[in-house]
């Protein structure tokens, strides 16, 4: 499985098992925070890798067993004024990020004044 492949099962499995997850409208953003997390750290384990939380900086990182190698990294925010300043930087610019084969960011908020349509809004006739 090559790296394009990975990323597309990882990213169509968050989505497809998010309803796992059993999140409600009381939920606060560390519950998200740490479901998810768990999600992708139980998915890391299933592929027989060394899933580790909160180490080096990174929110998660997936490990070969063998040689302790990272084979992915994981930041999570929910804090839209932290995203450029802080995740993306330890994502894409970090010594961690350098060494991870894979790098996901989930990026978490949704509230109405954020949110901007994909697409046009269609007019009535």
């Amino acid at each position: 499985m090559d790296g394009r492949e990975l990323s597309m099962r990882l990213a169509e499995g968050y989505v497809r098992q998010y309803r796992t997850l059993c999140l409600h409208t009381r939920s606060t953003w560390d519950d998200v925070t740490q479901r998810e997390i768990n999600l992708f750290a139980g998915a890391g384990e299933a592929l027989g890798f060394h899933a580790r939380v909160e180490v080096r900086r990174m929110d998660l990182s997936w490990h070969e067993p063998e040689t302790g190698k990272i084979v992915l990294h994981l930041e999570r925010e929910t804090d839209r004024a932290r995203v450029l300043p802080e995740a993306l930087r330890k994502v894409l610019d970090s010594d961690e990020s350098r060494d991870a084969d894979h790098l996901v960011g989930i990026l978490g908020w949704s509230l109405k004044q954020t949110c901007r349509p994909s697409e046009p809004e269609l007019s009535s006739p």
